[in-house]
């Protein structure tokens, strides 16, 4: 399997909203190489530590609204392989990543 990276961009969402996002990625039977968030809040979101503990995750506070500058950035971020965009108020249902 091609290696993937999933990008979650936040701004102005509640963090039990963020983390269940991030942990129904990372849940996965096929999990992504890495999730990264791109916090767009003024202030950085304070996650769980146990959530910040795992190595799968990167967190880039990139402080605007746009969301096009978000994905922009993490096209950066993401140099070769796969780019998969999840919303930060989303819940991937087991076995999606196989899909």
């Amino acid at each position: 399997m091609d290696e993937v990276q999933v990008v979650i961009n936040s701004y102005g969402r509640e963090t039990w909203y963020v983390e269940r996002a991030i942990n129904s990625v990372l849940r996965q039977k096929h999990p992504p190489s890495l999730v990264h968030l791109i916090d767009q809040n003024p202030a950085p979101l304070t996650l769980d530590p146990r959530l910040l503990a795992d190595p799968r995750l990167r967190i880039h506070h990139y402080p605007t609204k746009p969301c096009a500058r978000a994905r922009n950035l993490a096209l950066k971020l993401v140099p070769s392989g796969w780019i998969a965009f999840a919303d930060d108020d989303s819940e991937w249902a087991p076995g999606y990543s196989e899909l």
